[in-house]
């Protein structure tokens, strides 16, 4: 499942920063690749970036959010058990002491299996963006303005997610293991099941990613680089 959401800014950061370096590079340095393949090679790149460096911060995160969850209902016997964790800092220490590296891997084939999420809607909205580039240059002798620019964005970015979203939402079920996932849903409800949700997850998501490529083609057109 993937972890980049609207209100943690530091992975989109990440994200952005190594998907337009690693395209830029590419671009320059091996100029036969299409727009589609510097696009898919720079998300995949950037959505294990930004899962790898990430991961530590959603298992400190869960491992306290649990740990609150389990005090709080043992307060209400009379054999309350008291926290594992004292703070943030307790709790990093606390694993790295008992599960060394690998405790702050937990989840994380989970994350990059959300990689697939994110590398469809950047591929769709570079091939979206120029597809209505296109279609307003017919007839028109006219230099693109930056709201023409931003207009691009807005669509490009709305469809891109809408079809990531669609094509990729089955694998955000939550359950212990991936194939566990499948294999319960399937059996118990069918493929529907596998949609469970998706209209509020949309009107969440879509919505931010226009905001999110519009932002993002902004930046680089403030900084006078060309898309």
């Amino acid at each position: 499942m993937s972890r980049v959401t609207p209100s943690n800014p530091y992975p989109r950061a990440i994200s952005i920063y190594t998907y337009s370096n690693t395209k830029r590079l590419l671009e320059h340095n091996i100029p036969t690749l299409s727009i589609t393949q510097a696009s898919f090679l720079s998300a995949i790149l950037a959505g294990i970036v930004t899962s790898t460096a990430t991961n530590p911060i959603w298992v400190v995160k869960t491992r306290l959010q649990l740990d609150k969850s389990s005090a709080s209902l043992s307060s209400t016997t009379t054999s309350g058990s008291p926290r594992r964790y004292k703070n943030s800092l307790h709790c990093v220490l606390q694993i790295w002491r008992q599960e060394g590296l690998r405790g702050f891997s937990r989840g994380l084939s989970a994350s990059y299996l959300g990689v697939s999420e994110s590398t469809l809607q950047w591929v769709m909205y570079e091939r979206l963006k120029r597809a209505f580039r296109t279609e307003e240059k017919k007839g028109s002798t006219n230099k693109r303005g930056y709201k023409e620019k931003l207009g691009e964005a807005l669509g490009a970015g709305f469809f891109a997610k809408l079809i990531a979203t669609v094509v990729t939402y089955p694998q955000k079920r939550k359950y212990n293991g991936l194939i566990r996932c499948f294999v319960t849903v399937l059996r118990e409800e069918g493929i529907a099941g596998l949609y469970g949700g998706l209209t509020p997850h949309l009107m969440k998501s879509v919505p931010a990613a226009m905001v999110y490529f519009t932002v993002y083609e902004g930046m680089l057109g403030w900084a006078g680089i060309a898309t």
